[in-house]
């Protein structure tokens, strides 16, 4: 007998669920400008190492953290480095900004891609609360969310992540408002995890892989 899409599920085991998807550029490795000799900072120091040491701040202390002198005594260059690319400490922010986005827009897009609802709704999910590196990002922003210039980034990640989440569970068959439904408290359960895990140490990774799994047992019907 030919298994339905929740045993098919199942059969692909853990591994289907804990993808990260592809990795944004905004890196947490270590393998950075902050990384390189004295010299080297001097001559290569471009405004994407800038916009990459404030999403690593912004993932470690959140939006509020970022400023320029910080961060130039981070990179190991003066704040003559920094103006020579942003006008202000906002601009570097907004510049920031727009990349998470950009990265989070690519990174959901490659998650959307198979022929079963079922299993893309379980890899999404998997990725939005598995991936450490850009949780951490999102917790980070999603913190300052009452900040004007981080308030639309906030709002429009929440729209578009709320309607894709809306479209996959319509998809594996839950009528319109319950979809809706649905989506709305994956969401929040996601923006609250994260709000957590950035206040608390992270679990193991085999407790965390079956909290997911639980999870998505939980949200998705069967």
């Amino acid at each position: 007998m030919t298994p339905g899409p929740q045993e098919s599920l199942r059969a692909r085991g853990p591994s289907s669920r804990h993808t990260s998807g592809p990795q944004p550029s905004t890196s947490t490795d270590g393998n950075d400008v902050a990384s390189r000799g004295p010299s080297a900072r001097r001559q290569r120091l471009s405004a994407p190492d800038w916009i990459d040491a404030a999403l690593k701040v912004i993932a470690e202390n959140g939006v509020e953290a970022v400023a320029v002198e910080p961060l130039a005594q981070r990179l190991g260059v003066t704040k003559g480095s920094f103006y020579a690319h942003f006008s202000s400490r906002n601009a570097l922010v907004v510049a920031a900004l727009e990349l998470w986005k950009s990265d989070e827009t690519a990174c959901t897009s490659a998650l959307l891609v198979g022929d079963d609802p079922l299993v893309v709704l379980s890899t999404l999910i998997g990725s939005m609360f598995g991936d450490h590196q850009r949780g951490k990002v999102y917790a980070g922003i999603c913190a300052a969310g009452a900040d004007p210039l981080v308030t639309p980034y906030a709002l429009d990640h929440a729209l578009a992540k709320v309607q894709i989440l809306t479209d996959l569970y319509g998809s594996v068959g839950l009528p319109k408002a319950v979809a809706a439904q649905r989506a709305e408290l994956t969401y929040t359960a996601y923006m609250g995890h994260w709000r957590v895990k950035a206040m608390l140490p992270l679990a193991e990774t085999g407790s965390t892989n079956s909290y997911i799994d639980h999870l998505i047992d939980t949200l998705i019907p069967s």
